[in-house]
């Protein structure tokens, strides 16, 4: 019965884990732009927090063996106390800290499955013809465009005329 607060607190330092794992992953996904300021805010208070919570520990973890803290909390309550600092302060880093590149890329390969860009070319032979085929493209677009100009009258009209 006396150990019974520590494992709750130890539950709830696995609880706030894994809802730091949850919400890295959801930062994993692009969500939105944010205000710079508010971008720059959160990176200027995340270590001045990450202070303050080992400062407790630490003054916890003091206290604790100075005034004979067995008496009050059982080595387990407090060993729960300490798990949910430190699980506190992990989940402050895996919510506020920015995603790596690699791990954007793998978020959204989960999400949207294999892409057909991503797949190498069956043959070297269609990679050459695709890009022929967008040349092309590029071309036509380029000649429509300089005719449609010449019939207006524009500056193609009086280059042709020179």
């Amino acid at each position: 019965m006396r150990d019974l607060p520590g494992l709750a607190l130890i539950a709830l330092g696995c609880g706030l884990l894994v809802s730091g794992a949850i919400k890295r992953r959801a930062r994993a996904r692009p969500a939105g732009a944010i205000r710079p300021e508010f971008a720059a805010m959160g990176e200027i208070v995340r270590p001045v927090i990450l202070f303050a919570v080992a400062f407790v520990a630490l003054k916890t973890a003091v206290f604790y063996f100075l005034f004979d803290g067995a008496r009050f909390l059982s080595p387990l309550t407090f060993g729960g106390f300490l798990f949910v600092l430190a699980a506190y302060a992990a989940w402050l880093v895996l919510a506020t800290q920015r995603p790596t590149r690699g791990t954007v890329q793998t978020a959204e390969s989960q999400l949207a499955g294999p892409r057909p860009e991503d797949a190498p070319p069956a043959e070297p032979r269609l990679a050459e013809s695709r890009l022929a085929e967008s040349r092309l493209a590029e071309s036509r677009l380029a000649g429509a465009s300089a005719a449609h100009d010449l019939a207006r009258g524009g500056r193609f009209a009086s280059a042709a005329r020179e």
